[in-house]
């Protein structure tokens, strides 16, 4: 019996632990590799299996279910076993024999009863080729790549589908609030830094929208910034140290999010960081009523995340095309009741990190066209409407009231 390396049975636990939190699986992998204390060889290699499975899971599926005549019936934790032995057989082409005695013994850790069923799968699996389908070998569904191509021709939808599955770098930016005394060089350094608060772990496309709205507030000399959606802090971060970085000093930095969790974490992150927020909103964005008015509102809206597979490669195998148009209208919503707390000669950010043009245009274009939105009008967008090899797309509009 071949022992079970430890890099596959951490990308296991790490897939289960996932559906059991209701997280995406690469968003857990470290800390489930922490606790297995793994080599430095074994962590890598068990990331790459995590990050694959996410990618890939579409072509998994296919490949797992077109293996023997009969789809075959199975429990989760054994797909889970099956999909990480598949990637290995169909994308990283490794020696089948070990794959499969591996894989097997994969799903025996987690049901005995099913290793002849892994067994006869894998060795199917094994003489497989990837199929021509565009999409499917890439890990879309065919409705989301259709939708791309709608977008960006064809060769923009191939372009952007490649990107989204190629493996994400880290990027960070100084914290001007609290900067190192020692140069940052090199990723563990970087992370490092970020726990003491020193940098700030953000895409480059995050950077760019806090930027904007920092660069905004001092050119306009505004005063008080409700941020919409403030989640975890990243953005908040962000502004506080552009703000710092550019001499301009805000009199009030409130704060809005729907789920107590992500504030948590967003003090926290003030603690390390050396900021601090002047209210912290835990309401609903749709139907919150505050009494008073802001210079300056900032709505970093729920979305899709089309725009950032690459870092979430677990979306494209989730989403479905009526949720677009549900996050259009939430994203409507949020803007409507939002939009109230403008004072006159305020302005507004809408960003999303989505592709969609619901999502994005279409909301700028509900909103002005409503009651809500007939005393404001569009200044500018920015958008990155396309992945680059260094950033996520994302999309913000500018409404001056």
């Amino acid at each position: 019996m071949a022992k079970l390396s430890a890099a596959r049975k951490c990308a296991l636990r790490t897939q289960i632990t996932a559906r059991d939190r209701n997280v995406y699986p690469t968003h857990v992998v470290y800390e489930i590799c922490d606790h297995a204390n793994l080599t430095e060889a074994d962590r890598n290699f068990c990331v790459l299996l995590v990050r694959g499975v996410a990618s890939y899971q579409i072509t998994l599926d296919w490949a797992i279910d077109n293996a023997l005549d009969k789809k075959p019936k199975m429990s989760a934790k054994v797909r889970d076993a099956l999909r990480i032995s598949t990637y290995e057989l169909l994308f990283m082409k490794k020696d089948a024999h070990v794959v499969v005695s591996q894989g097997v013994e994969l799903v025996k850790s987690i049901a005995k009863n099913a290793a002849g069923l892994g067994n006869a799968i894998l060795h199917k699996v094994a003489e497989m080729e990837l199929p021509d389908d565009f999409a499917l070998q890439n890990g879309f569904p065919a409705w989301l790549f259709d939708y791309l191509c709608e977008l960006y021709g064809e060769e923009g939808a191939k372009n952007f589908v490649h990107l989204s599955n190629d493996e994400p770098k880290l990027q960070f930016v100084a914290n001007f609030l609290k900067p190192s005394k020692e140069p940052i060089v090199g990723v563990s350094a970087a992370i490092k830094a970020a726990k003491q608060g020193n940098v700030i772990i953000a895409d480059k496309s995050a950077q760019a929208i806090a930027e904007e709205v920092a660069l905004a507030m001092k050119q306009f000399g505004l005063q008080s910034l409700l941020e919409v959606g403030a989640g975890r802090g990243t953005k908040t971060a962000l502004i506080e140290s552009f703000l710092a970085s550019i001499g301009h000093k805000i009199s009030v930095h409130d704060v809005l999010d729907n789920a107590e969790s992500r504030l948590q974490k967003l003090q926290e992150k003030c603690d390390i960081s050396d900021f601090q927020v002047t209210n912290v909103i835990c309401e609903d964005a749709t139907t919150v009523s505050l009494n008073k008015k802001y210079d300056f509102v900032f709505i970093d809206a729920p979305c899709t995340g089309l725009g950032t597979l690459r870092r979430h490669p677990e979306i494209k195998s989730r989403i479905t095309e009526q949720e677009i148009l549900d996050s259009a209208k939430l994203q409507l919503a949020i803007l409507k009741n939002t939009s109230k707390f403008v004072s006159s000669d305020g302005l507004i950010f809408y960003s999303t990190c989505s592709v969609a043009k619901e999502e994005n245009e279409g909301v700028i274009e509900k909103f002005l066209s409503s009651d809500a939105g007939k005393s404001f009008v569009l200044d500018h967008t920015v958008r990155q409407a396309n992945l680059t090899n260094v950033t996520d797309a994302h999309y913000c509009a500018c409404l001056k009231k």
